[in-house]
């Protein structure tokens, strides 16, 4: 993971708190290590993988998303 991606990555859950990341076919990571890695660098919760789809979810200060 470059650290561009960890920065853009942070940037739109604090503007978005849920986000959806596709990995591409040549991504030498395991898609359940590439999340956690993600999330880990992000302070972000996986919230789903499915496929090669990550679903990443951290709440802002101005909580955008009302969990039940």
């Amino acid at each position: 993971m470059s650290e561009t991606v960890i920065t853009t990555l942070d940037e739109v859950l604090t503007a978005h708190e849920l986000v959806k990341v596709k990995l591409q076919e040549a991504c030498p990571l395991d898609r359940r290590e590439a999340a956690a890695q993600l999330a880990a660098a992000t302070g972000a919760a996986v919230a789903q993988v499915l496929g090669k789809t990550i679903l990443l979810y951290r709440p802002s200060d101005k909580q955008l998303i009302s969990l039940p």
